[in-house]
């Protein structure tokens, strides 16, 4: 149809809203505007409008594209006029369960060293969101200018961000004016919520303006560069003529050398001027959004110690409101404390408790007094102890590289591995991952070999590998491609690994920021051969952690900027980079890639790639835990089944072998 054309389509809604008549026919629309609208758009009253350029150069009608002065009038007004108001969800017509909410808080709020149980049944009420939306005006130069919209959902209670794909299908949901029931609505902080709204989109603007300003480092240099050889040459035609000119004439050559110097610091720095980024930032969009949930009341349990801990779930998009440190306020891992609850920031690891000496038992019997033997004084200062030469470190590119296992004892209810760690083979096992860890990092920096027998045939760390070559293990951690690492610390769970593979958590340094990640490895007689490298901090088991865990540069790197493959990939394997890699990130894609790749090509099965690939997303996300692989529009849920099925029968995948 006609109005499918989203700028027309746009200005007919506004002139219908402000009154206008209108009647479609196959190639154009007859408009009759109000007063109100021909001020805004500059038409006459009756106005013939079109999409379509061959029709407004046959039949004179008004050509209505982006760009033209009507709709740049139109969009301008609605501008100002903003979208505000209060909006209410539809409730869902199913709810989980109880224990089924209680098994999802679990599986994505984990908290270090608690459990969460639940206190009671889940109370239904409205929970209050805030979006906001934002135009944001980019200016690289005075030629290069342009505007894109930004939009974030955050908590009005805890002032906390949604994830994008939260906030885009709470946008499509059923909005109403009034609620459909009466329900109990839960208290928020809308003056913080925006604060950090707008502190949010303020950060995202920035660093999309950084982005955006090394496309205009090459116009800039190059204008600077032609300023210098003009004035270069002015200043040389100066200089000849000073020294040929008689002396009477030389004060004023040397007058004129001066002002030429000056307007070339003044021309440097007008032409700095002229590309400096600079952003605008104009707020359009501002709902208070009141969302159907789930109040759960739930508890954090270490021992015999319980801590409050309500959370909230959205049934509407199935999945919780973000959960705040109750110390700071930050969103970042729980952990149960001896004496409180916090994050990871706030209770960092202990360190392992000194042992108080004993007491010798007091008796009757007086103890005699011994003389303390006088000891000879030397004359002069007393002379210091020698302090030994601290251990050499290992360098990454001019920086160093610490190995330490800092993982306190567990107690004995929590230790549940038999080896202990003065044992001699586990403390071999401690120090052969640490090493392996490092070494990698320094093959990975250019000041070292990785061998490729130290790593795991049809693994996600091989098809690392097999993608990008030693630069793999950096792009599985979210580097981007042209920064090095050049500092690392690793530390090996001490306490044995799991049933698949040992554990080596740590962080690397590259560039400006840190980047956390957990190694999976088992041991292949004397060389640790590596299984699988994770962005995630701590990633004890199989099973993916929450997204939320990953720093926002870390997020961007692994979902939206991942670097080409430099190898070619099979229809199957493009289907899971092009469609599923945005969805699930590039640590799910690498374990897919790697059980795909273990099939020969004559065992694979036959079938549509898509299909093939959706139904391998499906299978592998399922061990991982992340339940929303292999959902592709467009293709049949029983298809994508029933390849998950055929696939699960040739690659055995299951919690003990996710890959």
């Amino acid at each position: 149809m006609l109005t499918r054309d989203p700028a027309l389509r746009f200005w007919l809604h506004y002139a219908e809203r402000e009154g206008a008549l209108l009647e479609e026919t196959a190639d154009r629309v007859l408009v009759l505007l109000p007063d109100r609208v021909r001020e805004v758009a500059g038409l006459p009253e009756e106005v013939a409008l079109t999409a379509d350029p061959e029709v407004a150069r046959e039949e004179g009608a008004v050509l209505l594209l982006p760009g033209h002065p009507a709709l740049a009038g139109v969009a301008e007004r609605v501008l100002e006029e903003g979208d505000a108001g209060l909006v209410w969800l539809a409730w869902p017509p199913a709810r989980p369960s109880a224990d089924a909410l209680l098994a999802r808080a679990r599986e994505l709020l984990p908290v270090d060293h608690g459990r969460i149980d639940l206190e009671g049944e889940p109370a239904p009420a409205y929970t209050p969101l805030l979006r906001v939306g934002v135009l944001v005006t980019y200016m690289l130069s005075l030629d290069d200018r342009f505007t894109e919209r930004e939009e974030i959902w955050v908590d009005a209670r805890s002032g906390l961000g949604l994830e994008e794909g939260v906030g885009r299908r709470l946008a499509g949901c059923l909005h109403l004016d009034a609620p459909e029931s009466a329900r109990d609505v839960l208290r928020g902080d809308f003056a913080r919520a925006l604060r950090e709204a707008h502190a949010a989109l303020d950060r995202r603007a920035g660093e999309r303006l950084e982005i955006l300003a090394r496309q205009t480092e090459g116009a800039l240099a190059d204008e600077l560069a032609r300023a210098d050889a003009y004035y270069d040459a002015v200043l040389a035609a100066l200089a000849l003529r000073h020294s040929k000119a008689p002396p009477e004439r030389r004060a004023l050559l040397d007058a004129r050398g001066d002002a030429t110097r000056a307007e070339r610091a003044r021309r440097a720095e007008e032409i700095r001027e002229k590309y400096r980024p600079r952003r605008e930032i104009r707020p359009f969009r501002l709902h208070s959004v009141l969302a159907p949930a789930l109040a759960l009341p739930t508890v954090v349990r270490r021992g015999e110690r319980c801590f409050p801990r309500p959370l909230v779930w959205l049934p509407a998009v199935s999945a919780f409101v973000p959960t705040p440190c109750p110390c700071c306020g930050a969103r970042d891992g729980l952990v149960a404390g001896r004496d409180r609850l916090g994050c990871r920031e706030c209770l960092p690891s202990p360190a392992a408790p000194e042992r108080p000496t004993p007491e010798r038992p007091t008796t009757d019997r007086p103890t005699p007094e011994r003389p303390t033997p006088e000891r000879p004084t030397p004359e002069g200062p007393t002379p210091e102890r020698p302090t030994p030469d601290p251990p050499a470190a290992s360098p990454v590119r001019g920086h160093k590289v610490a190995a330490c296992s800092t993982r306190p004892a567990p107690s004995a209810r929590e230790s549940r591995a038999p080896a202990v760690p003065g044992h001699p083979a586990r403390r071999e096992c401690v120090k052969a991952g640490n090493k392996m860890a490092l070494d990698l990092w320094r093959a990975v920096a250019g000041l070292g070999e990785w061998r490729p027998k130290a790593t795991g045939p049809g693994s996600p760390a091989e098809a690392a590998f097999r993608l990008w070559g030693i630069e793999g293990p950096a792009f599985a951690v979210g580097i981007p491609p042209g920064v090095a690492p050049f500092e690392a610390v690793a530390a090996t769970d001490e306490w044995g690994g799991t049933a698949l593979a040992e554990t080596t958590q740590g962080a690397v340094r590259a560039g400006r920021e840190r980047y956390p990640f957990t190694l999976r490895w088992r041991a292949g007689g004397r060389v640790p051969i590596l299984l699988e490298v994770l962005p995630f901090p701590v990633a004890p088991g199989t099973r993916f952690p929450p997204r939320f865990l990953l720093a926002p540069h870390v997020v961007r790197s692994l979902y939206e900027r991942v670097p080409a493959p430099y190898a070619s990939l099979d229809p199957v394997a493009r289907m899971l980079w092009e469609v599923h890699l945005p969805a699930v990130g590039l640590s799910l894609t690498l374990r897919c890639l790697a059980a795909w790749w273990r099939l020969p090509g004559p065992a694979r099965p036959a079938g549509p790639p898509e299909v093939l690939a959706a139904g391998l997303a499906r299978l592998v996300g399922a061990a991982a835990g992340v339940r929303s692989a292999g959902a592709v529009p467009g293709i049949a849920p029983a298809d994508v089944r029933s390849a998950a099925g055929e696939l699960g029968e040739m690659l055995r995948i299951s919690r003990q072998q996710p890959w």
